[in-house]
């Protein structure tokens, strides 16, 4: 089968076209923390927060959205609250958390050695910065 010059330098250029259409797509940033992930937030009272992510947390944002959850009274049993979520700065994320589902997609109690593993993150975050303000006033 002969195929005409024209066709073949045609097809050539439409090949290229895609390739160079490609390149301009961004590269895939790593997902650091997948979309509905618990997660550990620290607060103001140096204690945390359990929240669950909205979106996926890539190594790019520097915030990222997120419900909170409530306690509902009962000892380490969390639900989320739809109606309420906001952005968190990355570097208050303590660590993932670890819970068993209770009632899919609504009621979640933290894991005790997730619970540990947590206030123990806390703690080390506490220090660092203690240890800190300890050496500015040195100064």
């Amino acid at each position: 089968a002969v195929v005409s010059t024209q066709s073949a330098i045609t097809a050539g250029m439409r090949r290229k076209h895609k390739l160079n259409e490609n390149e301009r797509v961004s590269p895939k940033k790593r997902v650091l923390l997948k979309k509905n992930t618990i997660i550990a937030v620290r607060n103001d009272s140096n204690s945390f927060w359990l929240a669950r992510l909205k979106q996926d947390y890539t190594e790019n944002l520097s915030e990222i959205k997120a419900f909170w959850m409530n306690d509902d009274g009962f000892k380490n049993i969390y639900s989320v609250d739809y109606g309420n979520f906001e952005s968190i700065p990355k570097q208050s994320i303590i660590a993932k958390a670890q819970c068993v589902t209770i009632t899919a997609g609504q009621n979640y109690c933290l894991k005790p050695e997730s619970f540990e593993f947590i206030e123990g993150k806390l703690r080390e975050a506490l220090d660092k910065k203690e240890k800190s303000t300890d050496c500015d006033s040195a100064l």
